[in-house]
C-alpha cells in the first residue's frame, strides 16, 4: 500500500517515516456501473482511486447532473467529512476501479498527523466548494 501512495501526488512530498505512521485503510474493488455511495448518505470515507475513475453526479429533479470525474491517482471524499455535511451527490464507477478508503477518523487522524497533507486537501476542498 505505501508504494501505492508514493505514486499519489498527494503523498509524493511525505517522509518515508510519514509514510509509516499514516493510518490503513482498506482497498475495494468496484465494477462498471456500481455505486460507491449514494447522494444523501452520510460520509464514512475518505477515497484514493489508485486505478479506473470514479464519476460524482448528482439528481436534480429527473436529471443527472455529472460534477466531476476522478481517474487514477486522484482523491475525493474531503468535502462532506470537512463540512459535516451529507454525500451532496452519488459516486459510480466507470471503469474497472480499485479505490482506497480510509474511515473518517483515519481520515482526521491522518489529518493530524501531517500538516502537509492538511494544507492539500484542505486547499482541494476550497476549489472543489467553489466549483459546486
Amino acid at each position: 500500500m505505501l508504494k501505492t501512495l508514493r505514486h499519489i501526488s498527494l503523498f509524493k512530498e511525505l517522509t518515508e517515516e510519514q509514510l509509516q505512521c499514516l493510518p490503513q485503510g482498506m482497498d475495494i474493488w468496484l465494477n462498471p456501473g456500481e455505486i460507491l455511495f449514494n447522494q444523501g448518505d452520510p460520509p464514512e470515507y475518505f477515497y484514493i482511486v489508485f486505478e479506473g475513475a470514479i464519476q460524482i453526479y448528482r439528481e436534480v429533479g429527473n436529471q443527472e447532473l455529472i460534477l466531476a470525474t476522478y481517474d487514477t491517482g486522484t482523491f475525493f471524499g474531503e468535502v462532506p467529512l470537512l463540512a459535516g455535511t451529507l454525500h451532496l451527490a452519488s459516486g459510480q464507477a466507470v471503469d474497472r476501479s480499485h479505490v482506497y478508503c480510509l474511515k473518517e477518523e483515519d481520515f482526521w487522524q491522518m489529518l493530524t498527523i501531517c500538516p502537509s497533507l492538511r494544507k492539500q486537501v484542505l486547499g482541494y476542498m476550497a476549489n472543489r466548494m467553489q466549483e459546486v
